[in-house]
């Protein structure tokens, strides 16, 4: 029972350094798709197939994320918001929003790293000592 409630608090922690790690893959993927509208070659669905990070995907004009990828409800919103205006203005608007969204995206990037640090360490240690805690009441 111990290494189980300590495999969940484990599991928990390594979601806060996911969570993070997605985040700056989505900062990546925003610059790449900045790029490709400079270049003015390609069309919303081929940028998007060709830039977006693992986790995600693009089908009938929606991003689709991975429910198994443990975002919050801000980072889940600013995604959706960026890539449902995605196309909708010329290239010089559409720059200026990526570069504006990448800069919201550093922000929670910023807040995920936060969190890594304050909370990944009471996660690991505290599903252990529930386990313990558990196994002495269950015996």
């Amino acid at each position: 029972m111990i290494f189980c409630f300590g495999l969940i608090g484990i599991k928990s922690a390594a979601a806060l350094k996911e969570r993070a790690a997605f985040i700056n893959r989505l900062i990546l993927c925003t610059d790449k798709i900045s790029q490709y509208i400079k270049m003015g070659n390609a069309e919303k669905g081929e940028i998007l197939k060709s830039t977006l990070p693992a986790f995600m995907s693009y089908e009938q004009e929606h991003v689709i994320i991975d429910k198994n990828i443990r975002l919050s409800l801000e980072d889940i919103r600013l995604i959706e918001e960026f890539f449902v205006g995605l196309g909708m203005g010329d290239i010089d608007a559409e720059l200026v929003r990526c570069n504006a969204f990448k800069n919201l995206f550093k922000k929670q990037l910023i807040e995920a790293e936060k969190d890594v640090e304050e909370k990944h360490r009471l996660f690991t240690v505290s599903g252990f000592i529930l386990g313990l805690i558990l196994s002495f009441l269950w015996w």
